[in-house]
């Protein structure tokens, strides 16, 4: 296989398609951290309650799971990968406050998007979807 991916001039759909990934999994972070209204006008205490950030693990854990379902695999990984980042797995009181449903999609996400035998589950699921 050629190194094409490596180099941003020969593979450009390829780099914004990774950029867009990262994107997205940075934005799942900072938004349950920054918690925002649509008006932006959130109190500080209200950011850093557990069951508000309850809240939008969980709306983000439905989006992924919808993502998912309209066979938007990249989307649902980059926003499962968000979920798994080490800072918001740290959010221990969070989490405890996340519906046991939701947990379950996350799981079955994260065993979905698993890296395991080089992802062999998300190759043979998309090897058996229909577009």
């Amino acid at each position: 296989m050629s190194k094409n991916f490596t180099k941003p001039e020969k593979s450009p759909n390829f780099q914004a398609m990774v950029k867009l990934f990262n994107r997205w999994s940075m934005m799942v972070g900072t938004e349950i951290f920054e918690a925002s209204s649509t008006n932006h006008q959130v109190q500080l205490h209200q950011t850093s309650d557990p069951s508000f950030r309850a809240s939008i693990l969980e709306r983000f854990i439905d989006i992924a799971s919808i993502l998912r379902q309209l066979n938007d695999y990249h989307g649902a990984y980059a926003i499962t990968a968000g979920l798994r980042h080490y800072t918001i797995s740290r959010l221990h009181l969070s989490w405890e406050k996340v519906s046991k449903k939701a947990k379950h999609a996350l799981k079955l996400l994260q065993d979905l998007f698993n890296s395991d035998y080089n992802h062999k589950t998300y190759r043979d699921t998309l090897l058996h979807i229909q577009p």
